[in-house]
């Protein structure tokens, strides 16, 4: 687990080599992590970004689990 402080950029690419370190499958986050540059790169790496776009081909769990983020992160 990684804490970031408020003034910087999550989706600098030094930070998200540390967040996705032990990550195998799928990151979920916000709609302030859309980026095509950001996407390519996790996909890259085996890691699929899930946010907050409505998509109906979006698979119900992936769904289900983007909904439990926002309680996570509280």
């Amino acid at each position: 687990m990684t804490i970031t402080q408020g003034n910087v950029d999550d989706r600098n690419i030094n930070v998200i080599d540390i967040l996705v370190k032990n990550v195998s499958s799928k990151l979920f986050g916000d709609k302030g992590y859309i980026s095509a540059k950001l996407f390519e790169y996790l996909k890259d790496k085996g890691v699929q970004l899930v946010t907050g776009m409505k998509n109906k081909l979006m698979p119900m769990l992936d769904k289900i689990l983007l909904r439990k983020r926002s309680l996570i992160e509280t």
